[in-house]
Formats: structure tokens, sequence, C-alpha cells
């Protein structure tokens, strides 16, 4: 294609003064000619991209993708000053990644139904993580409205110039601008961006399952439906937090605009006792048996799809995968603990009888 535009662009220079009028009544043909050599060009540069994707192995081009995601999000964060952006795209990424192995699927002409099944729920999950507000789900064999949502896109999240506060907790840490560029580049860009595309792997080894085994069976049924059951307790910890934290806030607004001289002024219509509300942190629900059931249920939602590989393929490589995703869960949870133990008198007792993910006991006596 490249010689045929060089002969053309040859042939146009080489046109007689004396036939110039000629050849400008025969513009209108030769721009359609050339829009018509350019859409060939296209087309077949089109061609050669979808034969280099398929015939690359789609673990190695999800890599390629989080390297460039790793890009993205370090020079934004850089511009802005703002490093949170890592947590905006918490929701987006893993499931670019899963409907990348989808696409690779269906092209590849391989059956599809299983990466599919996980790449649905993945949607359900992203919404649930990035929504600005509650999605009712009914659920029709209880009759029960179960409310999806996450606080990360309710209180902000997405809003400009929204940071989370524990990037100020780590900024601290570094005594260097210099040095922090170098952690928000290797750690905050590249590593965590790896990590995406790392807890994802489960869902390649699942797509490579299904040249044995192309058929949904009863098992990945009983896998999908624990994912979706594992979804469905973090948004209802999630509405169990955000509901007792808008009454807190609330609870302490009246409070500090009450009058001194009506001492019942400071009560707030709320379905929470005020001792509850003056205690700073929820205990009700599920937070009555862990410390971070949303959290737990999340990390439970990649084990399950790692489970679910290990059904098909026993002993994959997505475990590195999931164990990268999990780690920073601990460090996050000791950090967040750490502050919530400084501002509430109550919280180390809390901390004694709860455990932080699984049940220490079956109820909180505070």
């Amino acid at each position: 294609m490249t010689s045929l535009l060089v002969n053309a662009f040859h042939m146009a220079t080489k046109v007689p003064r004396n036939k110039l009028r000629s050849c400008q009544a025969c513009m209108p043909v030769d721009a359609t000619q050339f829009q018509a050599l350019l859409s060939e060009i296209w087309a077949g540069e089109f061609d050669n991209l979808r034969i280099l994707y398929l015939t690359t192995s789609p673990l190695l081009t999800g890599f390629y993708l989080s390297l460039v995601f790793a890009a993205i999000v370090f020079a934004i964060s850089e511009l802005n000053d703002n490093y949170s952006q890592v947590d905006r795209a918490w929701g987006l990424f893993p499931t670019i990644y899963n409907a990348h192995y989808s696409l690779w699927a269906h092209l590849s002409g391989l059956d599809a139904a299983r990466v599919d099944l996980i790449l649905g729920f993945t949607v359900l999950w992203a919404v649930r993580y990035c929504l600005p507000f509650t999605v009712p789900i009914l659920v029709p064999l209880k009759t029960l409205q179960i409310r999806l949502s996450h606080t990360y896109g309710r209180k902000g999240g997405y809003a400009k110039g929204f940071e989370d506060y524990r990037w100020k907790m780590v900024r601290a840490k570094f005594t260097s601008k210099l040095l922090f560029t170098v952690f928000n580049l290797l750690f905050v860009s590249i590593w965590q961006n790896v990590v995406f595309y790392l807890a994802t792997t489960p869902t390649y080894f699942l797509l490579v399952s299904s040249q044995r085994h192309p058929h949904i069976t009863a098992i990945d049924v009983l896998f999908a439906t624990v994912l979706l059951a594992l979804l469905a307790i973090e948004g209802i910890a999630d509405e169990q937090q955000w509901s007792y934290q808008t009454a807190k806030r609330n609870f302490l607004h009246t409070s500090s605009s009450s009058s001194s001289s009506s001492p019942d002024a400071s009560a707030t219509p709320s379905r929470f006792p005020r001792s509850a509300l003056a205690r700073g942190f929820p205990t009700h629900g599920l937070w009555a048996y862990s410390r971070h059931p949303n959290v737990a249920a999340e990390q439970g939602i990649w084990i399950a799809l790692y489970a679910w590989s290990f059904w098909h393929v026993p002993f994959n490589a997505g475990f590195f995968g999931l164990a990268a995703y999990l780690l920073p869960f601990y460090d996050s949870s000791k950090m967040t603990e750490a502050v919530s133990a400084g501002k509430y008198a109550e919280y180390a007792e809390y901390q004694r009888q709860v455990g932080r993910w699984v049940p220490r006991r079956w109820w909180w006596s505070g």
C-alpha cells in the first residue's frame, strides 16, 4: 500500500502544466479514489491488528494493557497532585481485563459462556463500586430488597479534587518529593495496575478450560451463585455503614447546634440509640461479627474466583494474582484502624471482641 501511494505521488508531480486544467477537472474522481484507497488501507491495517491480537497470548496482551494504564494513572496523578486515581479505577480495570478475555474467546471461535458469566458478574461488581447512589435489587424468592452500593461512589470519590484521606498519611512518611514520586511510579501506578491484571488471571485459566469443558456445568452455576451472594453481603455491609455514618453526622450536627437549655434538643430521629451514635463507629448488623465485613466479602469474591479456576485447572498460577490482590487489604485496614483507635475510646475493646475479617465470636456485647 505504501508503494502504491509513492507511485501515485510521483505520477502527480510529473503532470505537465498544460494538462493542469484537465487534471483539475478530474479532481473529484481522484478524491473518491483516494478515499477508497484510504478505506482499503484502514481495512487492511484493522485485519493486521486483529491477526496480531489473536496470535498473541491474551495473558500477555493483558499485561501490556496494565502498563498502558499505569502510565495513564501516573501522568494524571502527578499532573493533578492527587493520588486517588487508582482508587477511582478499582472497579474499571478488572472489568476491562475480563472483557478482553471474553473478546479474545469470541474472536477465536472458542466457547465463551464461562468467561461471559464472569464478565457479567464483574460488570455488576464494578457498577456497585462506581455508582454514587444505591441500586435496588429485588430478590424474588425472599421478596427482599437488597441495596447494592459502595461508599466510594456515594461519598464523592469521583468528584473533582477528591482524594482519600489516607494518602495524606502516606505522603507524610516521605521526606522528599522525589522519593514519593518514585513510590507513586513504581508502587501506586505500576504495581497496583499489574495487581489488577494479576487478580483477573483466574479468568484466563477458565478460558483455557473452556477448550476441554466448553459448556456451563452445575459447578459453574454454584460458583456464580457464591459470587453473587458475596456481592450482596458486601453491599449490605456498605449500606449498614452508610446508614450509620449518615445518622452519626446528623446527630453530631444537631448536638453542636442545640441549645444548652434544652436537654433533649440534641436528640435526632434515628433508628440508632444516642449511645451507639456517640460511640463513633458501627457495631450493628454484620459489623457485630466482623470489623470490616464489606472488605471481608470483597476478599471472598476474589478467593471464590480463584477457587472456580482451581476447580477446572488445579494449581494454576492465578494464586499469585490472588495473593497480590489480597495483601494490600491488610495494610489498608491496619491504617484505617489506627485512625479509629485514636478517635474512639471504645474501639480497642471492639478490636478485642470482634475479628478483623471473620467472626471471633458471634456477637458484639458492647
